[in-house]
C-alpha cells in the first residue's frame, strides 16, 4: 500500500510539473510585444486547412506581414510567410510537408492565423501569438494594428 501511495504521489507531482510548465503560458500583449522586438526571426502561417473560408485568413496574413514590415522587422529577414492547406505547405513558390515547415518555422516569433467559425480571439506567447476567428474577426485582423 505505502508503495501504492508513493507512486501516485510521484505521479501527481510529474503532472502539476507538465502543467505548470510543459504547457506555454499566454502573456500580455506588452510582453509579446517585447519578444517581437527582440526577435531575429519571424513567420507568419495561414492555416486555411479544413475550411473553405480561405480569403479572410490569407488577407489577414498579409495585414500582418505589413505591419511587422512597418515595425522594420520582417522585410529585413526575408520573406517568411506560410500557407497550410490540406496536408501541404506552401512557401517560397515550393510545396513541402507541414512538417517541413514547422521545421523552418523553428526558433521564430510565429503568427498562426485560422479560421475557426467557434471563437474570436487573439493570444498570445512568448513565441507565438494566435489568431482565430470568423471571417468578420479576420477581416478587422485587430492584431495588425496592435503590433503597428
Amino acid at each position: 500500500m505505502r508503495k501504492y501511495l508513493v507512486g501516485l504521489f510521484i505521479v501527481v507531482i510529474l503532472a502539476a510539473l507538465y502543467l505548470l510548465y510543459g504547457v506555454e503560458q499566454t502573456v500580455s500583449l506588452s510582453e509579446f510585444k517585447n519578444e517581437l522586438a527582440a526577435t531575429n526571426k519571424i513567420s507568419i502561417v495561414m492555416d486555411t486547412r479544413y475550411s473553405d473560408v480561405k480569403i479572410p485568413v490569407m488577407q489577414c496574413g498579409a495585414d500582418v506581414a505589413m505591419a511587422v514590415g512597418m515595425i522594420g522587422k520582417y522585410e529585413a529577414h526575408g520573406n517568411r510567410s506560410f500557407v497550410y492547406d490540406g496536408e501541404m505547405c506552401f512557401y517560397k513558390n515550393t510545396t513541402k510537408s507541414i512538417k517541413e515547415c514547422e521545421s523552418l518555422i523553428a526558433g521564430s516569433t510565429v503568427f498562426y492565423i485560422r479560421y475557426n467559425p467557434n471563437r474570436n480571439q487573439t493570444s498570445f506567447y512568448k513565441s507565438k501569438a494566435v489568431v482565430e476567428g470568423d471571417s468578420d474577426f479576420l477581416s478587422d485582423c485587430a492584431i495588425a494594428r496592435m503590433i503597428g
